[in-house]
C-alpha cells in the first residue's frame, strides 16, 4: 500500500515537471545563435565579421573597438570620456591635475571633463599646458552646477564661465541654457534622490513648452554605492523610450581623487576628440557607458544611435555583437524591454550572432545590450531602516549601450528626439 502510494506521487511529480519544463524553457531567453571567432580589434571599421582575427592570449582585452561605422559608410572613432571629474579643492579633490591626468591614461581615458561646483581653479594651469589639446588623455572645462536641490552637469562650457547657484532646477537648466548654449546639459547621477532622482521626471527632458531641456541623463555614476543604482533607474529610462523620447546614456566617474578617475566612462563615436565633436556624438545616441567593457553592436548594418527603418515584408534583423572584458558576466540582447538573447562571456574577447524575428513586433521598438554581473556592493547606513546594512553580493550592471532605434511604417510617428 505504502509503495503504491510512492508510486503514484512520483508519477504524479514527474508529470508536473515534465508539463512545467517546457514552459520555463520556453520562458527563458535563448542564447546567441552562432558564436563568432574569437577578436582582436584594434580598428573596428567593419560590420563585415570576415575581418575578426584572433586574440593572442597574453593581449589585454579591454578598450578594443576603437571606429565604429554606421550604415552609411562613416567611419568615426569611439573615445572613452570621463564626463564627471572634480579638481578644485571646493569640490574636495587636492589631487594634482599630472596625478589626475596619469590615471586616466592608465585607465585608458581619451578625454575627461572637470566639474567642479563653483568654477575651476585649475582652468588657466590646463591652458597653459596645453592638456585640452594633443595627445590624450585631454583635459576639457565642464562644471556641476546646483546646489541641495539640483545637480546639472555641463560639458563644454567656456572658460569665463563663473558659478551661480538657483535654487529651482528647472531654472537652473533655463539659466545655463542661455548662458552657456554650446555645452551638453546631463541631469547628474539620478540615482541619488535629493540632487538628481527627483528631476528624473519626462518634464525635464521634453514638454510642450519649447524650452530648452536636459540632453542626456548619466545612468552610471561611478561612486561605490551610486553604481548599483543603475539596475534600478534603467527602467524609467526604459519608460522614457516607451514614451518615444531618445535620451542618450553617459557615464561618469564623479571622481574626488585621482585614484578614482577612470572607474566608469562613456564611450562616444565622434567625428573629433573636442568637446563640440564629443557631445555631437552624444546628442546622436552614439554612446555606451562601461566600467571595464569595450562593445561593438550592430543591427545589419546599424550601429548603436541609428534608426531602422523596417519595411513591411522585413521578418528578421542579423544581430553582431563583439566584447571584450577582463572580467565577463552575463550579456543581455533586449528589444524593447524584454531579453531576447543571453550569453555567459568569460574575460577576454568575444564574437556573437543572432537573428531577431521581426513579425511578433506590432509597432516601434528598440535593441540595446547589457552586461549584468555580481558585485560586492560596500556596507552603508540606510536613513530610512535607521542601521548599517552590511556588504551584499549584489546584480550590477557593467556596461550598457544607448539603443538602436526600430521604427515600422507608419515612419516617424513614435520616435522623438530631445535635442
Amino acid at each position: 500500500m505504502k509503495a503504491t502510494f510512492w508510486n503514484g506521487s512520483l508519477s504524479y511529480l514527474v508529470g508536473i515537471g515534465l508539463f512545467l519544463c517546457p514552459l520555463l524553457n520556453k520562458a527563458a531567453p535563448p542564447e546567441f545563435d552562432r558564436t563568432l571567432p574569437a577578436c582582436e580589434m584594434s580598428n573596428f571599421a567593419t560590420y563585415d565579421p570576415s575581418v575578426v582575427r584572433p586574440l593572442a592570449a597574453n593581449l589585454d582585452p579591454s578598450n578594443l573597438f576603437t571606429t565604429v561605422r554606421d550604415s552609411k559608410g562613416t567611419i568615426q572613432h569611439v573615445y572613452r570620456v570621463d564626463g564627471h571629474v572634480h579638481s578644485s579643492d571646493h569640490s574636495g579633490n587636492r589631487s594634482a591635475l599630472t596625478d589626475i591626468r596619469q590615471m586616466a591614461e592608465k585607465r585608458k581615458i581619451d578625454a575627461l571633463f572637470l566639474t567642479d561646483h563653483m568654477g575651476i581653479k585649475k582652468w588657466p594651469a590646463i591652458k597653459e599646458r596645453r592638456f585640452d589639446q594633443g595627445l590624450p588623455p585631454r583635459i576639457f572645462l565642464g562644471v556641476e552646477a546646483g546646489s541641495a536641490n539640483g545637480h546639472l552637469g555641463l560639458w563644454g562650457v567656456e572658460s569665463n564661465w563663473t558659478g551661480k547657484r538657483i535654487r529651482s532646477f528647472r531654472d537652473l537648466i533655463q539659466f545655463y541654457a542661455k548662458q552657456q548654449p554650446q555645452a551638453l546639459r546631463i541631469l547628474n547621477h539620478p540615482g541619488w534622490w535629493p540632487v538628481g532622482g527627483r528631476h528624473y521626471r519626462r518634464r525635464n527632458f521634453k514638454d510642450n513648452t519649447g524650452r530648452p531641456k536636459l540632453q542626456a541623463v548619466e545612468i552610471f555614476n561611478g561612486r561605490s554605492l551610486l553604481r548599483f543604482s543603475t539596475l534600478r533607474i534603467v527602467k524609467r529610462w526604459e519608460e522614457f523610450l516607451s514614451s518615444g523620447l531618445k535620451i542618450p546614456l553617459v557615464a561618469g566617474s564623479d571622481a574626488h581623487s585621482h585614484e578614482d578617475v577612470g572607474r566608469v566612462a562613456t564611450a562616444v563615436a565622434a567625428a573629433s576628440l573636442t568637446p563640440r565633436g564629443l557631445i555631437a556624438g552624444v546628442k546622436d545616441g552614439k554612446t555606451y557607458v562601461t566600467d571595464d567593457a569595450s562593445l561593438a553592436f550592430y543591427a545589419d548594418q546599424h550601429s548603436i544611435g541609428e534608426t531602422i527603418r523596417i519595411r513591411p515584408n522585413d521578418a528578421s534583423l542579423s544581430i553582431r555583437v563583439f566584447i571584450s572584458s577582463k572580467r565577463g558576466g552575463r550579456l543581455m540582447l533586449f528589444l524593447g524591454k524584454k531579453v531576447i538573447a543571453r550569453q555567459e562571456v568569460s574575460a577576454g574577447c568575444h564574437g556573437l550572432e543572432t537573428d531577431v524575428d521581426l513579425r511578433p513586433l506590432k509597432g516601434d521598438s528598440y535593441l540595446r545590450i547589457q552586461l549584468l554581473r555580481k558585485e560586492l556592493k560596500p556596507p552603508y547606513y540606510s536613513s530610512i531602516l535607521k542601521k548599517k546594512i552590511p556588504s551584499t553580493l549584489e546584480d550590477y550592471i557593467g556596461m550598457m549601450s544607448s539603443p538602436i532605434y526600430v521604427d515600422r511604417a507608419p515612419y516617424g510617428d513614435h520616435w522623438q528626439s530631445i535635442q
